[in-house]
Formats: C-alpha cells, sequence, structure tokens
C-alpha cells in the first residue's frame, strides 16, 4: 500500500477502486456501443475471386477502343501481376511439409 492510499482512502478520494465485474462490465458496453448494431463487413475476397473479376471486366471491354477502357486494362493488367507477385511469395514463405526418410 502507497503513502498516498494511506492518507486518502478510496472512499476519501476522488477515486474509486473498480472490481473486475465492473471493469468487464464497462468494456462490454462500450463493445455493444461500438456495434450500433450494424452488420460486420463483408469478408474481403479471395485472390482467385479478384483474378475472376478481372477476366470478367477484361472480356466485356476487350473489343472497346476507346481511351478508358485502354488505361482500364493497363491498370487491371499491372495489378494482377502484382497480385501475382504477392502470392507467389506467399507460397514461397509456407513451410514445405515434406517428410525425409531414412
Amino acid at each position: 500500500m502507497s503513502i498516498a492510499e494511506l492518507l486518502n482512502p478510496a472512499d476519501e478520494s476522488g477515486y474509486s477502486i473498480w472490481t473486475s465485474e465492473e471493469i468487464f462490465r464497462t468494456e462490454d458496453d462500450d463493445q455493444d456501443d461500438d456495434n450500433n448494431g450494424e452488420p460486420p463487413p463483408p469478408p474481403k475476397p479471395t485472390a482467385k475471386e479478384v483474378f475472376k473479376a478481372i477476366s470478367l471486366i477484361n472480356n466485356y471491354i476487350e473489343s472497346d477502343t476507346s481511351v478508358a477502357a485502354d488505361k482500364l486494362n493497363q491498370s487491371m493488367e499491372t495489378y494482377s501481376k502484382s497480385l501475382l507477385d504477392i502470392s507467389s511469395q506467399l507460397l514461397d514463405n509456407q513451410p514445405s511439409h515434406h517428410s525425409s526418410s531414412c
């Protein structure tokens, strides 16, 4: 016990001592307030789903010769390549599951 606690007991100081249950209840109430009854956001699409979407868009605009379609196609191609690079890096960093036999 500190000197400050001896000189100023909890009931006389401006501070209150909370029980674990009170702290938990307050935290739980705060989390309920944060949710506001809104559903959670939809899950992030997988890389495979993104590739399918890019392919679908490319098929749609392949006959379009406008500047906007060309820019969109180039952007999606660049993004696809970066997504492939990231995916291959993730695969390269996974531990191998090969068992060695003696």
